[in-house]
């Protein structure tokens, strides 16, 4: 044999092989990728038709800025609402929703399209047992239940759906309501302040409220390891904590869980700044949880010294008790009014900022115009208005 033959030959084949099969590949590629491109689109369109049945078809609505979780919205070609997905933190990765919304901005139905939570466990977030309970809520998710055992990977699912409100709610225009977090009770004040007996609540964004003449409690709340934790803390004039107590928690067992125990919350008082705070090894999400809620309340306190303070009134609307919110300052005028609560069919009008303006830097009622064809309810808003003004002055 030649020594071209013996040498040369074998790795000239090879190259002329590889190059066969590169440009075989090159060409099946070419062939396949717009396929798999197109059946990729066609199950997402299948997936929107699932959780929106009433859409005919979708276009893809493009946001300058993805809120946090965001991944796409698209909008019914026949106007019957939006799908989003979105996602999530979940126990083992990104969890990832698609979200139906009708256009009444209810939750049409809900598909889960990644999921990386343990089988058997976390993954039940993707049975309809969990998912259905969320159609017919709206962005409060109000009512929703945890699966027992599975709490990371529930909290992570109702997370992402708040997501997916968000996204809506750039893309459609509309304000979306938060989930809500009840006040806390009077029991809580009582253990952060025991010998006082008058706590009023400040009229600013978020929490906190007045402790007689004794300090303030400010209650914060951020994402920890499974879910929010929330906190109401209590400060005496200088600005030093009196005490911490955990109004909502879902951390682990001997890690996350060690911040309630009151050998932690006891070593806390005192302390006048967030970086003081004391971390306990093993629990650093829950940790920066805290730290971002003693963060929040120490820089809301400076604020406080001159913050109106929030009063409530009732009264009886056009078809059910109405209640307002009242934002009065040291001298007795009204720096913000508010609707709380109210089952009146004229309940937005009465929440136009046309008509509450005209509240705001007066000491009484007197002048206020009522609204044409909302009579009864505007009359309504001016009496809750005026009851939250005796409140004030009865305080």
């Amino acid at each position: 044999m030649s020594m071209f033959k013996e040498f040369a030959m074998p790795p000239l084949v090879l190259t002329v092989i590889a190059a066969v099969v590169t440009g075989a590949l090159v060409a099946t590629e070419s062939v396949t990728t717009p396929i798999i491109e197109q059946q990729a689109a066609a199950a997402a369109d299948a997936a929107r038709a699932v959780v929106l049945p009433s859409a005919d078809s979708f276009t893809q609505v493009t946001v300058d800025e993805m809120p946090e979780g965001g991944v796409d919205i698209y909008e019914a070609n026949n106007g019957t609402g939006y799908v989003v997905t979105a996602q999530a933190k979940g126990y083992g990765g990104m969890l990832k929703v698609m979200v139906g919304i009708d256009s009444n901005g209810l939750i049409s139905g809900t598909e889960v399209l990644e999921n990386n939570e343990t089988q058997g466990l976390g993954s039940k977030v993707s049975e309809h047992a969990f998912m259905d309970q969320y159609i017919g809520k709206d962005s409060t998710l109000e009512g929703i239940e945890t699966i027992s055992g599975t709490t990371i990977s529930s909290n992570a699912f109702s997370k992402a759906v708040q997501n997916a409100y968000q996204v809506y709610g750039v893309a459609a225009g509309v304000e979306v309501a938060g989930t809500q977090r009840d006040p806390i009770t009077d029991e809580v004040k009582a253990e952060l302040f025991p010998n006082v007996t008058s706590f009023q609540k400040y009229a600013v964004e978020g929490e906190a409220y007045k402790a007689g003449d004794e300090g303030y409690i400010v209650v914060t709340s951020n994402a920890g390891f499974a879910g929010d934790v929330t906190t109401a803390i209590g400060f005496d004039l200088n600005g030093a904590i009196t005490g911490v107590v955990f109004t909502e928690t879902s951390e682990t067992q001997d890690y996350g869980e060690q911040y309630t125990r009151a050998s932690w919350k006891d070593a806390q008082v005192g302390k006048t700044s967030a970086d003081e705070l004391d971390l306990i090894s093993g629990s650093t999400v829950t940790y920066d949880a805290l730290k971002l809620n003693f963060t929040e309340a120490f820089e809301m306190l400076p604020t406080l010294a001159d913050a109106s303070l929030e009063y409530e009134g009732t009264a009886e609307g056009y078809n059910g008790t109405m209640t307002v919110a009242v934002g009065i300052d040291s001298t007795g005028a009204i720096t913000s009014v508010r609707l709380v609560d109210s089952a009146d069919d004229f309940a937005s009008k009465v929440s136009d900022e046309a008509f509450t303006s005209q509240f705001v830097g007066k000491t009484s009622t007197d002048g206020i115009s009522t609204i044409s064809g909302a009579t009864v309810s505007s009359t309504a808003f001016i009496e809750a208005v005026n009851n939250a003004l005796a409140a004030q002055k009865g305080a």
